[in-house]
């Protein structure tokens, strides 16, 4: 095989693993889970504890890109107070890039 075969075959290669380790929504709640030490309460009603409080998901925004996914999550405190927590998910993993 020549040089421009093997390098086209390995890009390939590394495309289809990207596309296949993309993640998926369980990935996401263990995400919060772990980095952002959240607790799923009602997953149905998107409500967490976090930091001893009650929180809700509001706005979940993922979009797909097909080897990779970028997430944004809004989250509301039962007093009104809200945050935002955003992340790009490729190889399996999610990671933060705003919160």
């Amino acid at each position: 095989m020549n040089f421009r075969a093997t390098i086209f075959l390995i890009f390939l290669l590394i495309i289809l693993v990207m596309i296949i380790t993309v993640p998926n929504s369980e990935d996401i709640n263990e995400w919060l889970t772990k980095e952002h030490n959240m607790k799923v309460l009602d997953k149905p009603y998107g409500i967490y504890e976090y930091k001893n409080e009650k929180i809700q998901d509001m706005v979940t925004i993922i979009k797909g890109y097909g080897v990779f996914m970028t997430l944004e999550k809004e989250f509301e405190y039962e007093n009104g107070k809200s945050f935002t927590i955003k992340g790009i998910g490729m190889f399996d993993n999610i990671y933060t890039t705003q919160e």
